[in-house]
């Protein structure tokens, strides 16, 4: 899928999300399934159902077009940003002197929203690895060849980040991820308690780069992706890791808001629950 322009690789992707995810990967459809409904109890059940068709297409999308992204030129990649005041936003953080850590929900083209950043200045991405080495390995090697750094999400890691902040560089962070044992808070996300990274609250207290909740909505028929940047206020600094999570949480859902069925509800957001029970998205959760 590389090698077709992007129109086809799009319409390729979608239809692999709207045949194959129920039937090929059905766990991952029915955590979607069931993510919407409870984040959007008061959709009617056509809504959902149609959001879900829609999430199913957008997920399809989005495994098909790295493929293609990571083979474009710089120009050709600065060229797919439609002008909107988020590019003009993300622009001026790119043209200024200082870093900034930009939170990156798993909404929109992620992966476009990277490539864009790093045509215009040095950037630092924490990841998580995948369960699955080869994959992985093929995922990062991409990431690498569009001119990402990427570091994991362990000490070594947040050093480099603060590093790059200090020399001027752009950090992102995927926000929307379960944390590991006792690195989180629960905080609100739609309403629900969501198991909620430190990590972000903990690297803006210690540095004083701005904030920034971003994403990349793809437009229809690939005419290209509309950049978002919003400010996050300074409660994502914190002591009071409830507050910090809130705000967290709050950004990354007035992201979501903007375009839900691009937001990837087959990760299992609630999986670990206030009594310390995991839920395995079977049965309502505690």
């Amino acid at each position: 899928m590389g090698a077709v322009p992007l129109r086809l690789n799009h319409a390729l992707g979608s239809s692999l999300g709207a045949f194959a995810m129920r039937r090929l990967m059905p766990r991952e459809w029915r955590v979607a399934r069931i993510n919407i409904d409870l984040c959007w109890p008061k959709l009617d059940a056509a809504s959902r159902a149609q959001m879900l068709k829609e999430s199913m297409r957008e997920t399809g999308k989005a495994m098909s077009e790295p493929l293609r992204l990571w083979r474009l030129s710089i120009e050709k990649r600065r060229s797919l940003a439609v002008d909107s005041p988020g590019r003009d936003t993300i622009d001026a953080i790119c043209n200024a002197p200082g870093g900034a850590i930009i939170l990156s929900p798993h909404l929109g083209s992620w992966e476009y929203l990277g490539l864009y950043i790093v045509s215009r200045k040095r950037m630092v991405v924490m990841y998580k690895p995948g369960k699955y080495s080869a994959l992985d390995e093929f995922i990062v090697s991409g990431r690498k060849g569009g001119g990402l750094e990427l570091v994991r999400a362990d000490r070594r890691g947040v050093a480099t980040m603060r590093k790059a902040l200090a020399d001027g560089a752009i950090v992102a962070i995927l926000p929307d991820q379960e944390p590991k044992g006792g690195t989180g808070t629960f905080a609100p996300f739609f309403g629900i308690p969501a198991w909620t990274m430190n990590l972000v609250a903990a690297l803006a207290r210690r540095e004083p780069a701005p904030v920034y909740a971003c994403f990349a909505q793809r437009l229809a028929r690939a005419e290209g992706y509309r950049l978002h940047a919003d400010p996050v206020g300074d409660e994502i600094r914190s002591d009071d890791s409830v507050v910090s999570a809130t705000a967290l949480n709050a950004a990354v859902e007035r992201c979501v808001r903007q375009c839900p069925a691009q937001y990837l509800w087959s990760y299992k957001r609630f999986r670990v629950r206030p009594d310390g029970s995991r839920w395995h998205y079977k049965v309502a959760p505690k």
